[in-house]
């Protein structure tokens, strides 16, 4: 009996802080696209999303990301090798479009819009 009271007071503490959460996914909803393909998606840069670039890579484009996964990783480590080689892909494609490709300083950046977010 004891253990039940105890797991109905959790669970309403639970629930009760849920409450207190901001909106779940408010910043995508803000600044992502509902339904992202490679041809049409959108890149926040400026620091903090103050200037949005829409990007369509082309079908040669998304293979060379898509060929960074074959054959599929064996170990956590090799996975991450292969997000790290397809992030620098896009970033580099996107960098190409958007400016962001310059190299960052490390002081505080208010507005830049080199800065990839």
């Amino acid at each position: 009996m004891r253990d039940r009271l105890v797991r109905l007071l959790a669970m309403s503490g639970l629930l009760a802080l849920g409450g207190c959460a901001s909106i779940p996914n408010a910043y995508l909803a803000d600044y992502a696209e509902p339904q992202p393909t490679p041809g049409d998606f959108r890149v926040c840069r400026g620091y903090g999303c103050k200037f949005q670039t829409h990007i369509a890579l082309s079908e040669a484009e998304w293979q060379r990301v898509r060929a960074v996964f074959a054959p599929a990783g064996v170990s956590a480590s090799g996975e991450r090798r292969q997000v790290a080689a397809a992030i620098a892909i896009l970033e580099t494609e996107v960098g190409e479009r958007t400016g962001t490709s310059a190299h960052q300083r490390r002081e505080v950046n208010t507005g830049d819009a080199t800065q990839l977010d």
